[in-house]
């Protein structure tokens, strides 16, 4: 199951909390072939919230896609809100564009990591914060892929 906040995210997000940590200028966001929403976790990387960057073996091949920037310094906007199930959300304002046009493996992307890089106990090193899938899955034939909404909702957490 893609949709998650991973461990070493959570690690991360009380190390910048408790001030351990300067929250970092931005992340990484990378698109990937989970399988949860097209139903072939066989092929698809099907993380689970113990894995790290490192359990990712399906970003699109091709010398035209990249990991996409988004700033946390206040150069792209973020906006707080509850979602429908009621959940505390941090949404990126921004569509993020990743270029496709010379990708032909996987077959199909379904889901997106956002990446930081901090020191977790060993030295700086880029590691998962959290990652979601998409409404649907998305064919690799695309020329372009754009993503709006990244978004992090931490569920069970209610208003008071």
């Amino acid at each position: 199951m893609t949709t998650q906040l991973h461990d070493i995210g959570e690690q991360f997000e009380r190390s910048v909390l408790s001030g351990e940590t300067a929250l970092p200028a931005s992340v990484e966001v990378a698109l990937f072939h989970d399988g949860e929403r097209s139903g072939d976790t066989t092929s698809g990387d099907d993380l689970v919230a113990g894995d790290d960057l490192g359990a990712i073996t399906t970003e699109p091949d091709g010398g035209s896609y990249s990991r996409q920037t988004v700033s946390l310094d206040g150069t792209t906007s973020w906006t707080v809100q509850q979602d429908a199930n009621s959940d505390y959300e941090l949404t990126a304002d921004a569509t993020l564009t990743f270029d496709l046009s010379d990708s032909s493996t996987p077959s199909q992307l379904d889901a997106y990591a956002v990446i930081v890089n901090w020191d977790a106990g060993g030295g700086g090193a880029d590691h998962l914060w959290w990652t979601d899938t998409f409404d649907e899955a998305k064919d690799i034939s695309l020329d372009q892929l754009n993503l709006d909404g990244v978004a992090l909702a931490v569920s069970g957490q209610n208003a008071p």
